[in-house]
């Protein structure tokens, strides 16, 4: 396997190759960072720029630009709550907390050092596992893709709220989401109402900025204060965060592990690999409960993860020339415009080749870190911004990646709707993570039960797979353990049955406050009864896998409702929460950015739009300190957005109704 080592080396050490290296990190980075411009945009976007670079050299800068997305898209899931790309939204659910309580700065230096050291380890396996990896890949069909599919999203829905119920109804929303569109399976249009906006179903970009970025700005406008509250950042928490991941190997290895081996199976993604690796930190933590509130080891887990899966995506994308996700897809078809063919013949003739790019991921990753690390405290900064001024910067950018999700107004009616879905899951308790893993694993797990079906003739004998069977039974018990748990603490007395009962409702106290505290699951149910009985105007073998989805959504929602209805006759609800500012005002800032975009186009609207936010929201007269700073924020913000994605990035935006000079 060390053939070809020294021309490797040869390659990346020249002048060329250094720069590539540098400056492919640094774009990916920086891209990264922006909300809803990942990796897999960027590499599609430089495909036409490979052409006229020699072949070693193009592939180097694709592999460096995938892999240092990971690290990079998590700073501002950790500092704003807003995921860089969907792969990094497990981040944000302890990472986030740790901003709130001043512990930024940690909380990067905990990603970076997670980060590197899973890539390593991906790196390493994959070198020493190369050659026996055809074989395991192998074993892997149909049945077990959509069984892990299926466990993905119902093992995220048992850790990610603390109602099991709630967590499921999410999950299958968001699988119900993923049904709108074209049946890339079946062929025909399916859920779409007669609306083209639905042809190509729910853009996952705009999906992921609507659920995280909309319900989080509005809980800070409405409350007037910064990220971090206030509190002091203390200098240094980068490398206590460093030193945390040190203290950690058993958490380490064991997250970058399940990454490597979910990385090797074709389809699942960085997605699962983070989340399947969260929840089992949160299995086996010793404290369970303190997940979700600011443990370190809910961000050294999925970011190990999530870039140890890259080493492991390589595998049969090398040896198999089969792609493991949306950025080794695009790497292959970057392999077929520069004439390499994966395989056998690839480790025999161009090992050069092949070291070039495993050793432009590593330098990527452990590049990527180190520049967290250093630059955290001038990062950690951005958490104690007055939201005034973050605010509209962080609304633009997530107007600007929904729109560039379908280069129409269309992506940002989608993030404004996700918006909505969003405010309302955290207002009532339900998991945002569950509904997004629901719909990124959808198209997974659909074209998998077909195909499984298709191999056993329409026989459902394929979920007694050995494989199928063991991973289903286990989604069963993680279901049942909670339930299970709680009624075998309980004694028995008479009334056992209320008692069973008392078990499976909400606990006491979880119902939120607010006037409407059953809407959502009354909004959920009648999606899934809506669509249950357009189904039914399709053909019958394009029924079955929409009825698996829709009919458990319908009976979970149903008694999810009653459950509510009966707290709401105990009282049960929460304190009511403090709105410093009225909801209709929030709503009308926040539906302001789209009008002026389609009326004088994005750099102009992002100028007037930022200059406003911080001169008007606050309805007092500002100071003449604070209108300067409003017009450099403002102005410094229209710069970025007009470098970054017009020039860089050569995306085209609206130029506006009004068409102003």
């Amino acid at each position: 396997m060390l053939d070809g080592l020294g021309e490797g080396l040869a390659i990346l050490l020249t002048w060329e190759g250094i720069a590539i290296l540098v400056g492919a990190t640094i774009v990916g980075t920086l891209i990264a960072i922006l909300p809803g411009i990942g990796a897999v945009n960027v590499m599609a976007l430089l495909i036409p720029v490979t052409f006229g670079m020699d072949r070693d050299h193009a592939l180097m800068m694709l592999v460096v630009l995938m892999g240092s997305a990971g690290f990079a898209g998590s700073i501002t899931a950790i500092l704003v709550n807003v995921p860089g790309d969907s792969t990094n939204a497990s981040t944000l659910v302890d990472g986030y907390p740790m901003s709130r309580q001043g512990r930024a700065g940690e909380a990067i230096g905990a990603s970076a050092a997670a980060s590197a050291l899973g890539a390593l380890f991906g790196v390493l396996v994959l070198i020493v596992s190369l050659p026996f990896v055809r074989g395991v890949i192998l074993a892997f069909g149909p049945a077990e893709f959509f069984a892990l599919s299926v466990a993905g999203v119902a093992l995220l829905a048992t850790v990610s709220t603390r109602s099991v119920r709630k967590g499921l109804i999410a999950g299958l929303l968001g699988m119900a989401f993923g049904l709108i569109g074209i049946n890339y399976n079946l062929g025909g249009l399916r859920y779409t109402f007669d609306i083209p906006a639905l042809y190509d179903g729910i853009p996952l970009t705009a999906a992921v900025i609507g659920l995280f970025a909309i319900p989080e700005m509005v809980a800070l406008l409405s409350q007037g204060e910064s990220i971090s509250r206030g509190e002091t950042v203390m200098r240094g928490g980068a490398w206590r965060g460093v030193m945390e991941v040190l203290r950690r190997p058993g958490t380490l290895i064991r997250s970058a592990s399940i990454g490597t081996a979910l990385g090797v199976i074709p389809g699942v993604g960085a997605s699962v690999a983070s989340w399947v690796s969260y929840f089992t930190a949160v299995r086996l933590s010793r404290n369970p409960e303190t997940f979700g509130t600011g443990n370190i080891e809910g961000v050294i887990a999925p970011e190990a993860a999530m870039d140890a899966k890259e080493g492991g995506s390589m595998m049969p994308l090398l040896a198999l020339g089969i792609p493991s996700g949306l950025s080794t897809a695009i790497l292959l078809s970057a392999f077929t415009l520069h004439g390499v063919n994966p395989g056998q013949r690839l480790f025999e003739s161009e090992m050069p080749l092949v070291w070039v790019m495993l050793l432009g991921l590593v330098f990527a990753n452990v590049a990527t870190s180190f520049f967290g690390v250093l630059f955290a405290n001038s990062l950690v900064r951005l958490t104690v911004l007055p939201t005034i001024i973050l605010g509209p910067i962080i609304l633009v950018l997530a107007f600007i990646g929904g729109y560039t999700s379908l280069f129409s107004f269309v992506g940002i009616a989608y993030v404004l709707f996700f918006g909505a879905i969003g405010i309302a899951m955290e207002a009532y308790g339900y998991s945002r993570p569950a509904l997004l893993l629901g719909l990124v694993l959808l198209p997974l797990a659909e074209k998998n039960f077909h195909l499984a079906l298709q191999i056993n003739r329409g026989s459902f004998s394929f979920l007694t797979r050995p494989i199928t069977l063991a991973v289903l039974a286990a989604v069963v018990l993680a279901l049942l353990a909670p339930v299970i748990w709680r009624f075998v603490r309980r004694r028995w007395r008479p009334g056992a049955v209320r008692a069973v009962s008392t078990a499976l409702a909400a606990p006491p106290g979880e119902l939120p406050a607010g006037r409407y505290p059953i809407a959502f699951a009354i909004v959920a149910t009648a999606i899934g009864a809506v669509m249950l009985v357009e189904t039914f105007r399709y053909q019958p073998q394009a029924q079955v896998f929409p009825i698996l989805i829709l009919v458990p959504l319908i009976v979970l929602g149903t008694a999810q409702l009653w459950m509510e209805v009966l707290a709401l006759r105990r009282h049960e609800r929460g304190p009511a929460s403090e709105w410093v500012r009225p909801a209709w005002w929030i709503g009308a800032w926040i539906a302001a950015m789209p009008v002026l975009m389609w009326l004088i186009g994005t750099i102009p609207a992002t100028f007037v739009y930022v200059l406003a936010f911080q001169l008007l929201f606050d309805r007092r007269r500002p100071a003449r300190s604070e209108v300067l700073r409003a017009v450099v924020v403002s102005g410094a913000t229209a710069l970025l957005i007009w470098a970054t994605f017009v020039e860089a990035l050569a995306l085209q935006f609206p130029p506006g109704v009004l068409r102003l000079p």
